[in-house]
């Protein structure tokens, strides 16, 4: 079943941008993911929080695979570049639809 990871970045400061960005996408394409949307354009329609100032949304062929990504150890390094420079939140779900399904 195919499984998105979508998460929120909110930076600290500027400087691990740069390198982060020139080598994240060999690592989620080594974990045969694709990059549906990466972005810092959003507006909130609804609610009361404070938006972050970036977003992406990532898919992934299964849970197997996401995970795989976000563990890997030749990715810790710059996990770590994101986590310096940032706060992150990372939420891993199915593509499925409660509706459908029957699961509640």
């Amino acid at each position: 079943m195919t499984y998105y990871a979508y998460g929120e970045i909110t930076l600290k400061h500027q400087d691990w941008i740069e390198e982060y960005l020139g080598k994240i996408n060999q690592f989620i394409k080594k974990h045969r993911g694709t990059v549906l949307s990466r972005t810092t354009r959003m507006e909130k329609i609804e609610g009361a929080r404070v938006l972050p100032t970036n977003v992406i949304l990532v898919e992934f062929p299964d849970r197997s695979s996401a995970v795989s990504f976000f563990e890997d150890p030749d990715y810790q390094p710059l996990r770590q570049l994101r986590l310096d420079g940032a706060t992150s939140e990372f939420t891993l779900f199915p593509s499925e639809d409660l509706i459908e399904t029957g699961t509640q």
